[in-house]
């Protein structure tokens, strides 16, 4: 009785741990749109993949973390939505971080591997994003700007 209780605990709880996992399409299938925007002090970046997908809702699962002068917004895949509604349409995904002085920064965006590099320069009058090395994302730079 005790292990037939562990033995469907565990099955659950990997069935869980699927349906929150990112999932892999092959070797940078894909393209992402970004745009960023300053939302209450915080840098809060849009992402849209270039890629249509076979149902609607399928998230980027991403985090942004910062080290000194660089800000790393990290791209581990698609989650898949449950229930699928069938209909073409692109991936979407946000990342916000906080607590940019005004100053130049490094924007890295890295997806399997790869990485893009932006300069990001935040002053009290513009805020700017300009390309260093693009070859799998297109920021469109900020929306209030």
């Amino acid at each position: 009785m005790i292990v037939e209780r562990s033995l469907t605990l565990l099955m659950f709880v990997g069935i869980i741990h699927l349906q929150t996992r990112a999932q892999s399409y092959g070797d940078l299938d894909t393209g992402f749109k970004m745009e960023l925007a300053v939302v209450d002090s915080s840098i809060v970046v849009e992402i849209t993949t270039t890629a249509t997908y076979p149902c609607e809702g399928y998230r980027i699962k991403a985090t942004a973390v910062r080290n000194r002068d660089t800000v790393t917004i990290r791209m581990f895949g698609l989650v898949r939505p449950t229930p699928c509604f069938q209909t073409a349409s692109e991936a979407t995904g946000r990342v916000a971080f906080s607590s940019l002085n005004p100053g130049s920064y490094i924007l890295q965006v890295n997806y399997r591997n790869v990485n893009d590099f932006y300069k990001l320069t935040l002053s009290e009058r513009k805020n700017l994003v300009l390309p260093i090395h693009s070859t799998f994302t297109r920021l469109n730079g900020f929306l209030s700007d």
